[in-house]
This record gives structure tokens, sequence and C-alpha cells, in this order.
């Protein structure tokens, strides 16, 4: 086993990089949202050592990670989006005006899984479970990370319309896209994807060709998607390996092996994909 220290602690970064060059390791993915920016600040440091840190660059994991950011990033960009908010009282408001509605999801803006996430009917539901978050949020494993947020570490989202998918959307190692999978997710636990079925959905193929050509990530994009059969809302934005990721290679989108084809400068082939499994 190799033990490495938090990767908020200083010498976290010397000590991977030595673990791959003793062991002769060309290429790191990460599958920790938390390291995905401390990491991506340092793709310059890795490639000095001949390793290739196959993670996207520092400002899109920034996008990604933060939630309200990525908010912005899908607005910017035209992409259907349902009201999201900072405070108690600016929801409230938009409640008053008609502007949103109940329910809402409460949960942290710098977050994975389902740490802090918290389903809201009304008003009281809504003071009382966003303080609630705040407190968990200080004791979980997020902390570190929002720290950057200044107080505003908290995000209030109206719950989005129809049935979920998680799309494995893979570009190449220059951000170009090369093929998008999709799941439909069946039943969900802690949140991860626990039981889903590949399908074929062009709308959702086009929506992750289209998200590819503006975030130009690297490698493979992890993406919650609400489709209520004429409208896409994107939840999330994951740029690695999602939890759904089994679904797809299991399908015979081995994208793992794409990665040390692009690597190796072999021909990809992911035209073995099955649906409905």
């Amino acid at each position: 086993n190799f033990h490495t220290p938090s990767i908020y602690k200083e010498g976290y970064i010397d000590l991977i990089i030595e673990y791959c060059k003793k062991y002769k390791i060309k290429m790191v993915i990460s599958l920790l949202d938390l390291e995905l920016t401390i990491l991506s600040k340092k793709k310059h440091v890795f490639e000095e050592h001949g390793i290739l840190l196959a993670i996207s660059n520092y400002q899109i994991c920034k996008i990604c990670n933060d939630k309200y950011a990525t908010q912005e990033f899908l607005k910017a960009n035209n992409f259907p989006t349902l009201h999201m908010f900072l405070t108690v009282e600016e929801a409230i408001k938009a409640v008053y005006d008609r502007k949103a509605s109940f329910p809402f999801f409460i949960k942290p803006r710098w977050g994975m899984g389902s740490i802090g996430v918290y389903q809201v009917e009304n008003e009281e539901e809504l003071k009382v479970l966003y303080l609630k978050v705040k407190k968990e949020l200080q004791k979980s494993s997020l902390k570190e990370g929002s720290k950057a947020l200044k107080g505003q570490d908290v995000i209030i989202q109206e719950k989005l319309p129809g049935e979920e998918f998680g799309l494995d959307v893979f570009n190449n190692f220059k951000g170009n896209h090369i093929k998008t999978f999709i799941k439909k997710k069946i039943t969900m636990r802690a949140g991860e994807t626990d039981a889903a079925v590949t399908v074929a959905n062009p709308t959702l193929e086009e929506l992750g060709k289209n998200v590819s050509k503006k975030l130009k990530h690297f490698g493979n994009l992890d993406m919650d998607v609400f489709y209520d059969g004429q409208t896409a809302y994107i939840l999330e934005l994951n740029p690695r390996f999602g939890g759904g990721y089994p679904f797809t290679h299991l399908a015979g989108g081995n994208i793992v092996k794409a990665y040390i084809d692009l690597y190796s400068n072999r021909d990809l082939n992911l035209d073995d994909y099955y649906i409905g499994l």
C-alpha cells in the first residue's frame, strides 16, 4: 500500500511525483474532486518529469468544482438552467416574486456525493436546513476546499424536472469531442449511481457534444442531466471519471483503454458499445 499525506499538506505533490518516477508511471489520473484544483495547478511540474497528469486545466476544474461557477458557465453559454441562490433571503424573495418555487435542494457549493444535501419543501425547512448544511460542512472533508468561498459556501437550487441521466462526455487530450455515452439512472445510493441502463438519446448526445465544445475539457467529463422529454437541464459537471462510469465500461465504452491508446498514439476503438445494458 502507498499512503500519502493530506492533499493540503506540503510535499504531497512531490511525493506523488517521486512514486511515479520510482515505478516508472507515465500517466496519473485523479478520481477525487478535492484534489483536482490542487493537482491542476501543477500539471507543468508533472510534465517536467515526463509524467502526464491526465486532468483538465485549473480553470476548468474550478468551474466544475464550484456549483455556482458551473451555473454561471451554463448561463453564459445558453444552456437551460433553473434558479440557484447563495442566500436564504434571495431564495425566499424569488418565491414571493413567483420567479422560483419549492421544492429546493440545499447542498455545499463545493461538494461531492451526497454530503450535506437536503430537499426542502417550505420556507421554515429552508431556514433550518440551510444552517444545518453550513454546520455539517465545517465538520466534513469539504471544509478546506470551501474556505476560499468566504462564507458563501452553500447553494439553494430549484429541483430539476424529468428523469436523471448520467453522461460520460469523452474528449481527446486536446479537448476535442470524441463520443458521448449515456446512461439512464435507475437507483441512486449516497449520491452515486447504484443501477443504470445504457440508452441512445440524440438530444443528450448533442448536449454532451455542445458542452464539450464550450468547456474543452481533458479526457472524460462526468455530467448529470435531468431531461423531461423537451428540455435537458445540467445538474453538475465533474471533470473526471464518475461513480456511474462502470456502466459505460461494462457496456463496451472502455474510456480507460482509450486514455492509454491516446497516450500511445494508437487508433481509438469505441464502436463496441452496447445500448440497453
